[in-house]
């Protein structure tokens, strides 16, 4: 049966495409603020991570490392695990992307991570950071529970944030009523294999 066509498409091309998860996601607040690189964020994101139950971080241009049931220890996991090191504690989900909060289209290559901000990762969230990578990391975002609450696309240079009037005006900010937006999550899980590779603590030999 594996080795059958069903509508042009083998038995198993189509397990893959199951597997894929698509998560419409809904925004963290009625207010929103754009982001852009003219602006001085760190306020706003000390304040959004006070008040985020997770965060999450994009790793762009690379090539899938793993495969439905066998991972084999390439150059290319090593390297991606060496760059767990400061998420590892708190990581808590990862998936392999084709969209992510501030896209349409993107590399299936492309391994989004979620981690919990309590999991005790001081991340140096600065305008710098934000824009150019944390550590190969790219396009940050902050979510309460299942809510977005703050996305950028690094290299794009823009960004939104979202909470109620409350949240803008202790920041001394006029927030505006954001128009809806849809924004979501594509992509598959990755395998469980490669997953405790990566978590593991000591180097993949």
């Amino acid at each position: 049966m594996d080795q059958e066509a069903v509508g042009g498409f083998s038995l198993q091309r189509i397990q893959v495409m199951a597997s894929v998860r698509r998560e419409v996601l809904e925004v963290a607040g009625e207010f929103g603020l754009p982001l852009d690189r003219t602006q001085r964020l760190e306020p706003v994101l000390e304040r959004a991570w006070r008040s985020s139950t997770h965060f999450a971080l994009i790793r762009r241009g690379r090539m899938r490392v793993d495969g439905a049931d066998v991972v084999v220890p390439t150059p290319e996991l090593k390297r991606l695990q060496h760059d767990f090191e400061r998420i590892r504690v708190a990581a808590v989900e990862s998936r392999w992307v084709s969209s992510w909060p501030g896209t349409t289209s993107g590399s299936s290559a492309a391994l989004w991570v979620r981690c919990r901000t309590d999991g005790g990762v001081r991340l140096p969230l600065n305008d710098e950071s934000l824009w150019k990578g944390i550590d190969g990391w790219d396009d940050f975002q902050l979510f309460e529970g299942p809510k977005l609450k703050l996305f950028v696309c690094s290299h794009e240079g823009f960004g939104t944030g979202w909470g109620n009037e409350r949240f803008f005006r202790d920041l001394g900010i006029s927030p505006a009523r954001q128009k809806h937006e849809t924004y979501e999550l594509i992509g598959e899980p990755m395998a469980p294999a490669a997953w405790s590779l990566l978590m593991q603590g000591t180097p993949i030999p």
